[in-house]
């Protein structure tokens, strides 16, 4: 069986909602991020989780591993246009294994999620 994930947004303000797994709440709007932060943290925290793994289980070093992700908006209709990831290794890591990091970040659940363009399934409940 496919794993499965569920999360719920509830209004919690005028411009605010509190995102939640039923375990962990992140508010979103006002000071917090706004939706379109929390999809490209999705990005950047899939891709690091994933090159870390790679790392460990390939004795990398993986102390100094971030990833920076940005992302431009476009019109007709509104969404995110582009996604834009920059992945920063530290000094002891080889150009070998920093390929290697990089093929692993493309490999992340979210990256290829925006790839392949998933179904979007919305119902009203009753």
């Amino acid at each position: 069986m496919a794993d499965s994930y569920a999360v719920s947004a509830r209004r919690s303000g005028a411009a605010t909602a509190t995102v939640s797994n039923g375990t962990a709440a992140v508010e979103v709007g006002g000071p917090g991020l706004t939706p379109v932060e929390l999809l490209l943290g999705s990005v950047a925290s899939c891709m690091l989780a994933t090159m870390v793994d790679h790392a460990l289980r390939n004795a990398i070093p993986s102390d100094d591993l971030h990833v920076e992700v940005s992302g431009e908006m476009a019109n007709r209709p509104r969404r995110v246009g582009v996604v834009r990831a920059v992945v920063h290794v530290g000094p002891e890591v080889s150009a070998e294994q920093a390929e290697a990091l990089l093929r692993a970040a493309h490999r992340c659940p979210v990256h290829t999620t925006l790839e392949q363009q998933p179904r979007l399934e919305i119902s009203l409940a009753s």
